[in-house]
């Protein structure tokens, strides 16, 4: 009996469901909304309530007999909100229309301009934006009558994200639940304290002036501006601050700009913000006064440093606000074609923007290690040479290629060139591919076949929806992940005159005739999905027909869903390319042979080898031989991975990153007085034990000869009895090219015994002694040959 009600009652959900979905089809059409009468909205929205009613009904009975229901109730409560919106917006317009002023009054009463949407901004609980967006909220939604408090509600948890939202997403949708929200919102939030010091701190952690130009400058100025009028619109008064307020804004500006403010301005009077300010807005007016203006015949290339990275976009090739070498678009292309970008528009070789003079980077290319940036790798020019299945003696084939859509992780458009393959079992994508769309691909296992028996393994797999640029399309294509797929298709560009393409069509992939990297293979499975066999608009037979020779082989225009694609045999012409191209399959079972290797592989008893030389030994040896006593020391060489002369061509220089450091070192020292004291100590210390000295910076060069900095910061420890506060090294900084001094040097051995017999030691003696050498590893110097 009680499966009997189970059933029913799903029955009566599913129609209830049905009737709600249409009528969210019927609101979110602006037409059908649009026609209707007042009273056909108000009945359709009194019809919603009652369906709504029922379907919670249904949900409370389904439970009652099933708990394990897996009803998605938030997705007809998100509908059921949204229709009501939506008809109670209807209604109110149509309302106010009606009751429009009549013909006769004076056209300026009729008139209204249309004002743009005010968009609320998502609130992720900063206390500093919490006044600003509960004004707004307020005066947007919170003071609409028309709106009751359940939607107000819904409204209010649509804006708020992290912390605010998990504050509120425990009540119900009452009516009472939106009154108890914004209490909630206002007892956490609304705390003056925190927010004049976040202002405060947006001060203190302003962004340093590294270079003084024109929008350096006015940024500067800005958020200043911005941090001191809120600070006085939040009642504190600022007034007596200045000289506090100039202390730290002397310490951002940049050396020039720092010494000329001293220069000019009048020492018998106190200095102010105000005066301080507005000598840096006439700077940086006479900085934008100076500029060269164009002139014909000359260009002037003009480097801008953004304190942010959204005053303009970055990107010279999609526009866009990302940095070039951050372009999912640029990386697409073949490395001849951003070669050629790269020279057309003057970009550096090296970090891929535009500056006069001398790169301060150091990139190395990855592959060839050669002074350029990888991404301007030349390919290899010699196309592998493989068998065709279909071979047309000395004519060609043109494979059909179309231009469809993908999102990458970060929701934004990746356009690739794909392959339709009717011969292929699965379909492909190339790790480059994957890595532009920044997705995950899943463990999977498999072995293509192809050609001539030649199999290739590939151990990963990824589902990737792929979207037509043509038509409302989409499908899902699980891919095997490979480094490559082909080569470059077609091998050879096609003279498009020698082709007539039939009028009003569209063409998924435009350059089909120009050779371009493929990333994406779709195999049969989704070529027989998309193909529409449609007559060609103009042309009875669905052929591109050559101009001159008609018993030349011509190819094929074909209708998909993706668009029309050409594919198939080429004029002679058209065909110089001897490399073929082949098609692929995949093998779903192994042979006999395989699967008794991979028994006996599997049952066999591991071997243990010897490595010719391990890194452990490389340390050791180089310990032994280079070690000696000298004055009753120790010293030794560095264990360097790498000879002594390419040191600094490998290492590079860390004095930026290094300097860094030390200025936040510097900022945690002055906020703990006893952890200042205590570093001061140890700093007198180490150079009166003459276990390090100062270097003079001006006898260095620091453009021609790169040099390494080791970082140093303290560690706490409040349960020694000793030694609370030590001074630890870091010399696993990286530098400017992205290495450390820990990554070319030799890992020794460990020096201490496995746990397991330290821990027997332990039991098995009497007395057990714990001693430390003090400044042990000071009292061994390194070879002066590796300073």
């Amino acid at each position: 009996m009680a499966s009997e009600d189970l059933r029913r009652l799903r029955v009566a959900r599913g129609y209830t469901k049905a009737s709600i979905t249409r009528l969210f089809n019927f609101s979110n059409n602006e037409n059908d909304v649009g026609l209707s009468a007042i009273s056909n909205l108000e009945t359709k929205r009194a019809r919603i309530g009652e369906l709504f009613k029922d379907y919670e009904q249904c949900n409370k009975e389904i439970l009652a007999l099933d708990e394990a229901d897996a009803e998605d109730v938030e997705d007809y409560e998100a509908k059921y909100y949204n229709i009501l919106t939506i008809l109670n917006e209807a209604i109110k317009n149509k309302s106010s229309s009606s009751d429009a002023p009549s013909s006769d009054a004076p056209a300026s009463s009729c008139k209204k301009a249309k004002l743009p949407t005010i968009k609320i901004e998502t609130f992720t609980g900063k206390y500093r934006e919490y006044t600003g967006f509960i004004n707004l909220f307020k005066a947007i939604i919170h003071n609409d009558r028309s709106i009751d408090n359940v939607q107000k509600l819904y409204y209010l948890r649509s804006f708020l994200a992290n912390e605010p939202f998990d504050l509120i997403k425990n009540l119900p949708l009452a009516e009472g639940s939106y009154e108890e929200a914004l209490k909630l919102l206002e007892e956490r939030y609304n705390h003056k304290f925190k927010i004049v010091n976040e202002h405060i701190n947006a001060l203190l952690d302003i962004n340093a002036l590294v270079k003084s130009n024109p929008a350096n400058l006015r940024q500067f100025v800005s958020c200043i501006k911005q941090s001191l009028s809120a600070l006085k619109n939040l009642n504190v008064t600022t007034d007596n601050w200045n000289p506090i307020i100039l202390a730290i804004l002397y310490r951002k500006l940049d050396t020039y700009t720092s010494r000329a403010y001293q220069l000019e301005r009048d020492d018998t009077e106190e200095p102010t913000v105000t005066e301080f300010l507005l000598y840096l807005e006439k700077r940086a007016l006479a900085l934008e006064n100076a500029e060269p203006s164009p002139t014909p015949g000359k260009s002037y290339h003009k480097a801008v440093v953004n304190v942010t990275a959204t005053a303009s976009p970055a990107c010279s090739y999609c526009k866009s606000n990302h940095r070039l070498f951050d372009c999912s678009k640029f990386k697409m292309l073949t490395s001849s074609e951003r070669i050629a970008f790269s020279k057309n528009n003057d970009l550096c070789s090296v970090c891929l923007n535009k500056h006069n003079g001398k790169c301060r980077f150091h990139f190395r290319c990855s592959t060839c290690k050669q002074a350029h940036n990888t991404l301007l790798h030349p390919d290899s020019a010699n196309q592998p040479q493989v068998s065709l299945i279909s071979n047309l003696g000395h004519n060609g084939v043109l494979l059909p290629t179309v231009r469809v859509k993908l999102y990458s992780r970060t929701g934004s458009e990746v356009h690739v060139k794909a392959l339709l393959d009717c011969c292929s079992q699965s379909s492909l994508a190339t790790t480059k591919l994957i890595n532009v769309l920044g997705l995950t691909p899943s463990k999977d296992n498999s072995n293509i076949i192809g050609a001539g028996g030649k199999s290739t393994d590939t151990q990963y797999s990824i589902p990737l929806d792929v979207y037509s640029l043509t038509m409302p399309y989409r499908v899902t294509a699980n891919c095997n992940v490979m480094e490559k797929i082909t080569c470059q298709l077609p091998q050879n560009a096609i003279k498009l005159d020698a082709i007539n393409i039939p009028d009003g069509i569209t063409l998924s992939d435009a350059d089909f005739h120009q050779p371009s990297e493929i990333n994406l293979l779709l195999g049969a499975d989704i070529f027989f999905q998309v193909l529409l066999l449609e007559p060609v608009p103009g042309q009875q037979e669905r052929s591109a027909q050559p101009v001159e020779d008609p018993a030349s082989p011509h190819p094929t225009v074909v209708n998909t869903k993706f668009g029309y694609i050409i594919g198939g045999g080429l004029p002679r012409q058209q065909t110089s390319d001897k490399s073929k191209v082949t098609l692929l399959c995949t093998q779903c079972d192994s042979s006999l042979n395989d699967s008794l290797q991979n028994f006996w592989n599997v049952e066999s008893i591991p071997e243990t080898f010897c490595e010719r030389m391990s890194e452990h030994q490389m340390c050791e040896d180089t310990f032994k031989s280079t070690t000696v006593l000298e004055n009753n020391k120790f010293q030794v060489d560095l264990p360097l991975k790498v000879p002594l002369n390419e040191v600094n061509d490998v290492l590079g220089s860390s004095f930026d990153m290094a300097y860094y450091r030390f200025l936040n070192l510097e900022k945690r020292l002055h906020k703990n007085i006893n952890l200042l004291s205590d570093y001061e100590k140890f700093i007198n210390e180490y150079v009166d034990l003459k276990h390090g000295h100062y270097i003079d910076f001006n006898q260095l060069d620091f453009e021609n000869d790169p040099l390494y900095f080791a970082s140093h910061h303290a560690v706490i420890n409040d349960s020694s009895k000793t030694t609370c506060t030590r001074v630890v090294f870091d010399c696993s900084l990286q530098t400017n090219k992205r290495v450390s001094l820990n990554d070319i040097l030799l890992n020794g051995p460990p020096v201490q015994k496995e746990l397991f017999d330290i821990m027997l030691l332990f039991r098995l003696g009497n007395y057990t002694f714990s001693t430390d050498i003090r400044r042990m590893f000071r009292c061994v110097d390194v070879n002066p040959m590796h300073f």
